[in-house]
């Protein structure tokens, strides 16, 4: 497939803009803009990285958080539905059979419990939880690529700043050398 820049552009943008569900809210933020070094004003992009990178940090963090509260949920409830619900369902439905007076058989039983809405209750709460895991993991992701973008921005930083420094030495450096040369031209006159 070929495209053109302005397209590849626009598909780049959205990339960067980014959505996450986080406890207060959905937070949306954009990335290009909290990345970008301003190299005429870099003093203030050197100011703005700790508390960036803090920012990024923290949110990941939560995030993750997010990921292990949901997955213990997925697991506690999966863990009762297995253990406890099913148990209490197979109980409650052989004792209808036996008071209407059907034969109790284990697929019989085993209809029954599936079909509980109990269980297609719990089963849903489940999906449900798969879900939002899902969910969670995706932005803990994008918040760890977030953050992993802002440690390539302080990399930036302290190269441009030593490349900065490194061509202000050279242009002293010049300055003296053309005026050294100036001198031993005007000696030599």
């Amino acid at each position: 497939m070929v495209t053109n820049k302005k397209q590849q552009d626009k598909e780049q943008q959205g990339l960067l803009n980014i959505s996450v569900s986080m406890e207060s809210g959905e937070y949306t933020g954009d990335l290009e803009s909290e990345l970008f070094i301003d190299v005429d004003d870099i003093t203030s992009s050197f100011v703005d990285q700790p508390g960036k990178y803090a920012w990024w940090a923290v949110l990941y963090a939560q995030a993750q958080g997010r990921v292990e509260e949901t997955k213990s949920r997925l697991e506690n409830k999966s863990e009762y539905v297995k253990k406890t619900l099913i148990g209490e369902i197979d109980s409650a439905v052989r004792l209808e059979l036996e008071e209407i007076g059907e034969k109790v058989t284990e697929s019989k039983v085993e209809k029954l419990i599936y079909q509980h809405t109990s269980h297609v209750e719990a089963l849903e709460e489940l999906a449900t939880l798969r879900l939002e895991l899902a969910k969670a993991v995706a932005d803990a992701v994008t918040l760890r690529a977030a953050k992993d973008a802002m440690e390539q921005r302080k990399d930036m930083l302290i190269s441009l700043g030593a490349h900065l420094r490194d061509e202000g030495s050279n242009t002293e450096l010049s300055i003296k050398k053309e005026r050294a040369k100036e001198i031993l031209r005007n000696k030599r006159k």
